[in-house]
């Protein structure tokens, strides 16, 4: 968990620091009180913006997932269910922070 927190906050730090262009999502306009809040599963959230993209692979019920996407002011966010069947499989789909550091 600390991994996938940990590279999600290197893409929001690093996107502070280009130009802000807002784009319009569909999971902007998500609303995270009317999705699913009772079955935790793995969840592949790719995130765009300013031509480049990052994968990030997330734990926790659809509703949560769209929540913590929506925090991210700018750029695109999607997300698809992936095949981990639990927590420690989910994170360990994410990359290593020193291969994001290569």
């Amino acid at each position: 968990m600390k991994k996938m927190f940990f590279a999600l906050m290197c893409v929001i730090c690093s996107l502070t620091f280009l130009s802000c262009n807002k784009s319009g999502t569909s999971v902007k306009d998500l609303d995270p009180k009317s999705l699913d809040n009772t079955v935790e599963k793995c969840w592949e959230c790719t995130y765009k913006y300013a031509g480049a993209s990052a994968t990030e692979y997330m734990w926790g019920t659809e509703s949560v997932v769209v929540y913590a996407m929506q925090q991210t002011p700018m750029g695109e966010w999607t997300y698809k269910p992936a095949s981990a069947k639990d927590p420690d499989a989910c994170e360990d789909l994410n990359p290593d922070a020193d291969d994001l550091l290569d």
